[in-house]
């Protein structure tokens, strides 16, 4: 099995809410990814996201929980697919996060495995570097490892 490169494309989120007290991170946003035909997709989010201080000074500095749900329309195999997620993030030192996801099967197809996700993530002021495993559901052979590198701005 060859590798090859996944794909590529615009994110934008618009938060409609802040984090602060027992309110949530609420926000909604849209995506496009191109590149191997079967990967090449859109979809549109919807998000809430929980930060709770742990210790600042400490190792363990927070605990971040976040659930949403996201509709993806592919241009080529699989069906388009409707599916709810929910997912854990420990800040540690320097900005690095350990992250797992996990996500319902998506609506028009068939899986043998529940979809997850799990990795580390370094959050360098405006560029992230992640490094994951991720079981879409369909995988025969476990998961496949996951390498990014992606940037934000807020307005």
């Amino acid at each position: 099995k060859g590798a090859s490169l996944s794909g590529v494309g615009p994110f934008a989120r618009h938060r409609l809410t802040k984090n602060e007290g027992l309110m949530p991170q609420l926000s909604v946003g849209g995506y496009a990814q191109f590149g191997d035909d079967a990967l090449t997709t859109s979809g549109i989010f919807s998000a809430a996201y929980w930060r709770i201080p742990i210790n600042e000074d400490g190792f363990f500095k927070s605990l971040g929980v976040h659930a949403g749900i996201r509709q993806n329309w592919y241009d080529v195999g699989p069906g388009d697919a409707f599916y709810g997620y929910a997912g854990l993030e420990v800040q540690l030192p320097l900005r690095v996060y350990l992250i797992g996801e996990v996500s319902t099967q998506d609506s028009d197809r068939d899986l043998e495995d529940t979809p997850y996700a799990y990795g580390l993530q370094w959050r360098l002021y405006g560029v992230n570097i992640s490094l994951a495993g991720i079981q879409t559901g369909s995988l025969k052979n476990g998961p496949e490892l996951f390498w990014g590198i992606g940037s934000g701005l807020q307005f």
